[in-house]
């Protein structure tokens, strides 16, 4: 019972920062238990029992909140676990309950309400807190807007006064971080033009001071934090952005040709800060032709005003080499450990601390340390003790730099190749050979070329090959292939040819692939006339516009003069030539034979006179004898005859 009645005393009131530092760490630490206890104990109570014991107390937890918020340690600074941590996180938690679950701090006032709320902001950074100003001002509108304009119009007063800098200086770092919680506080400051100007008012006023650069920054952040207000999803309000530029973009437009040598509020806005990125993505200002060109006349202004805000230097971030001062304090140093061991050779049995503290006191002289050793009655007497305990100093070693770990094996290649028989080194070195392999013409063949000449050479023992007359008579029968291969056999293209021929000669813009032309008559009667596709009309014209050779033969085929009247001009030879020297021959040959285009030449194209040429050697006279005896061999007969050449080749 004694333990509930201490718990149930009220909190005494947090110190300030001196008086906190000037205490004895042991009655600190005392306190802070203190308030853990009482924290602790009005956390785990009941609502109905919390609101109980608060009325009870009166005014004396609000006091322990009000004078925490005031001596506003620092949380950064806290050490997390710490009794002073702990305190900071507890002490969060009873100023939510004493806002959400009692009346205690509404009933005080609009002033103190809001008094309250902004001073939390700046002293506690969590993430909840945005949560719980949200869960305030649902909770109590009435009591949070009137807060807010009733810290406004304080606010424009104490701007204005010129009084104290300083303290103008903390209001609206404090507001900021509201600001940043809550996004509508921003709009109620911004409504109307009165606290905007009260604000550029106070930036033209501030003092020459060492830190003005710091109060201008600071109100540079809070002007921020309150036109981007104006721009949250839920206080967005564009108009109201636009005319607040406006507001400024006139002020800074009345100092008329010095606007640009001048810094202004909205100067270091917009060169310092990112506000025209976030205003270029804001569609609700960009939708608007208004906001487009407050956009453009505050780009323009930065470009006029950059100079006055040179971009500071950019620190190299310092890469860590180890390139430092040694510290040897605490280590032998080298001389030393001579001095140490000039002595312990003389006396063995002395340790190394305690002929260290000798050195020290004769100032390193082993002389005069070695007589006092000698008549230890001459020592003083806190030296004549060698077994006092004394911390061993480490000999300093030198530092050995860092080197990269040297394998200590070969890799073990890995790919495809591994543990074939090159890897494995069973490949006969008489298997190798580099390039296009060498045969041996002079020496023996191997047995499968013995086998392969005795075969041909049986084969064509078998013929008789006597006789020296070249016979034509199968000269036009297809053995070889006598029609020119190259000719289409398409009889639907052959057959419309001269359609699609002298339509493209006609006009060639038949032959366009958009659709006003495939739905044209002309196209509509040439694909009946053709029976082809679109696709394939056009193809034909495409292929005919690539190929002058084409367009050529087309023009000799199908023109007045040269109308084609079946006949073939060129025939190919349809004996088969075994080497490249006879091809060519042959080709010179067939090139000369051209039909005299008599009416009694067939549609075959094939002339009666058409004989052997004088050129064609004696193998290939016997090659078409034999062929026309022995038809049936066909293509064996050419595969040996083929073998036959080549071993004559080789013999030579």
């Amino acid at each position: 019972m004694a333990d509930d009645e201490r718990l149930k005393r009220p909190l005494i009131a947090f110190p300030n920062i001196q008086t906190w530092k000037s205490l004895p760490p042991d009655e600190w630490q005392a306190c802070l238990d203190v308030w853990l206890l009482g924290l602790e104990y009005r956390l785990r109570l009941s609502d109905d029992v919390f609101r109980t014991l608060e009325a009870s107390f009166g005014q004396s937890d609000l006091d322990f909140v009000k004078s925490y918020l005031k001596a506003r340690p620092e949380q950064a600074k806290l050490e997390p676990g710490s009794k002073e941590a702990r305190v900071h996180q507890r002490t969060y938690f009873l100023l939510r309950r004493l806002l959400l679950g009692t009346q205690i701090i509404v009933d005080g006032g609009s002033q103190l309400f809001i008094d309250i709320v902004i001073g939390s902001s700046s002293t506690f950074n969590v993430s909840d807190f945005p949560r719980l100003v949200a869960a305030i001002a649902k909770q109590y509108p009435k009591q949070f807007s009137a807060g807010i304009e009733s810290w406004k119009i304080n606010g424009i007063k104490r701007f204005t006064s010129r009084s104290n800098e300083p303290e103008s200086m903390h209001a609206l770092q404090e507001i900021s971080g509201l600001l940043r919680a809550n996004p509508e506080s921003g709009l109620k400051l911004m409504a109307g033009a009165d606290y905007l100007e009260a604000v550029m008012e106070l930036y033209r006023n501030l003092t020459t001071s060492s830190e003005a650069d710091t109060h201008r920054r600071i109100i540079v952040e809070h002007l921020f934090q309150c036109l981007r207000s104006l721009m949250s999803d839920k206080t967005r309000h564009p108009a109201l952005l636009i005319d607040q530029l406006y507001v400024m973009r006139t002020d800074a437009d009345q100092l008329g040709a010095k606007k640009a040598e001048i810094r202004t509020l909205l100067s270091e806005l917009v060169c310092t800060t990112n506000f025209l990125r976030h205003l270029a993505g804001d569609p609700a200002v960009m939708d608007t032709k208004r906001g487009q060109d407050m956009l453009d006349a505050l780009m323009a202004y930065r470009e006029q005003t950059r100079q006055l805000f040179p971009v500071p230097p950019r620190r190299k971030r310092q890469v860590d080499k180890g390139k430092r001062k040694a510290d040897h304090s605490e280590e032998m140093h080298i001389h030393q450990a001579a001095q140490v061991s000039q002595i312990n050779e003389l006396f063995p049995d002395l340790p190394a601390a305690y002929i260290m503290r000798l050195l020290d006191h004769f100032s390193n002289d082993v002389e005069m340390t070695t007589a006092a050793l000698l008549e230890p009655a001459s020592l003083p007497p806190h030296l004549q003790d060698a077994t006092a305990e004394t911390p061993e100093l480490p000999v300093a070693q030198p530092s050995q730099a860092k080197t990269k770990a040297i394998p200590s094996h070969v890799p073990k290649r890995q790919n495809k190749f591994d543990n074939d028989d090159f890897d494995r080194l069973q490949i006969s070195p008489r298997q190798l050979h580099k390039g296009r392999r060498k045969v041996d013409l002079d020496g023996s063949l191997p047995d499968e070329e013995n086998r392969r000449k005795a075969a041909t050479l049986a084969a064509l023992a078998a013929f008789e090959t006597d006789d020296d007359e070249a016979d034509d008579t199968y000269n036009e029968v297809d053995v070889g292939g006598s029609v020119d291969q190259s000719v289409d056999t398409d009889e639907r293209k052959g057959q419309f040819e001269e359609i699609l021929y002298a339509a493209w000669r006609g006009n060639t813009t038949i032959f366009a692939r958009d659709s006003k032309t495939r739905i044209s008559p002309v196209r509509q009667d040439l694909k009946r006339q053709t029976g082809m596709s679109d696709e394939q009309i056009e193809g034909w014209a495409i292929m005919l516009a690539r190929d002058p050779a084409m367009q050529r033969r087309l023009q000799q085929k199908y023109s007045a003069v040269n109308t084609f009247r079946g006949n073939q001009r060129k025939v190919d030879s349809t004996s088969w030539r075994g080497s490249a020297s006879a091809e060519n021959s042959m080709d010179e040959s067939d090139d000369h034979k051209v039909d005299t285009g008599d009416e009694n030449a067939g549609s075959g194209g094939v002339s009666p006179s058409n004989k052997v040429e004088d050129g064609v050697e004696e193998d290939e006279r016997i090659t078409i004898d034999v062929r026309a005896e022995h038809g049936k061999w066909g293509v064996a007969w050419e595969v040996l005859h083929h073998e036959r050449r080549l071993l004559q080749s080789r013999s030579i």
